[in-house]
């Protein structure tokens, strides 16, 4: 979902911005077979998150 979101802001169809809310809306919560990966699902979910809102950046050490 969030590659989509990704995506869909580069892309002229607006209707393509519901990935965006999507991703903005979802629920960490367990998938319908009871399987949660709060690691992998949790990061990929604030990555997506940081990216979509625009900060996402590298942080350079300062020397």
């Amino acid at each position: 979902m969030g590659t989509a979101a990704t995506a869909s802001l580069v892309n002229k169809d607006k209707a393509s911005i519901d990935f965006v809310h999507a991703v903005w809306n979802a629920k960490l919560e367990p998938y319908e077979d009871g399987y949660f990966d709060p690691y992998y699902d949790g990061l990929m979910y604030l990555f997506s998150l940081l990216h979509l809102s625009g900060n996402y950046q590298i942080i350079a050490p300062k020397g």
